[in-house]
């Protein structure tokens, strides 16, 4: 398939911090979505999936438009919050999760969640293993107009979590950062 520009969607940003690490979680959304509801919709997750996260605080939202390489910070409600528990121990902080789906239109589509407070023997939680994944995975198959691919048609995601380690951040840490 032919590449498609980055911004051919209209996206909001989640920015939030983990230890003294920021990260930004991506989400491709049609259909008119609000800051207000994609807020809603985060929380919702973030709190379901909590138990599997150290210390999470939202930093704050922005929005980029369909076309635009500018994004702008937004109200969604959830600034400020924060999801899971205790900070991250140095081993923890490069370990994340990936959703992973395909688009409608064919398109691989996934979004990473850090820094989890686990480790998994095979690298992967299915929802049959895990009631948080399961019903995480069934809020993303529900949010059709949230989470859309980069084809900006809907997503049908994997009922499994693959549990990951960041080689960037596995790099900063063994050089001190």
């Amino acid at each position: 398939m032919a590449p498609l520009p980055p911004d051919g969607t209209d996206r909001f940003y989640l920015d939030y911090e983990c230890g003294d690490r920021e990260h930004t979680l991506l989400c491709r959304f049609t259909g008119g979505a609000s800051p207000a509801s994609f807020g809603t919709f985060m929380d919702t997750f973030l709190t379901g999936i909590e138990g599997l996260l150290y210390t999470v605080t939202v930093l704050g939202v922005r929005f980029g438009a369909t076309g635009s390489g500018v994004t702008l910070p937004v109200v969604s409600g959830i600034e400020g919050n924060t999801y899971g528990a205790s900070s991250p121990v140095p081993q923890g902080v490069p370990n994340y999760l990936r959703f992973q789906g395909r688009s409608a239109g064919g398109r691989k589509c996934s979004f990473d969640v850090f820094t989890i407070n686990l480790s998994d023997a095979n690298f992967r939680i299915t929802s049959a293993e895990n009631g948080a994944i399961g019903t995480a995975v069934g809020q993303l198959n529900a949010a059709t107009n949230l989470f859309v691919g980069i084809d900006g048609d809907g997503v049908t995601w994997k009922p499994y979590v693959n549990v990951k380690a960041s080689s960037y951040w596995t790099r900063a840490i063994r050089n001190g950062g």
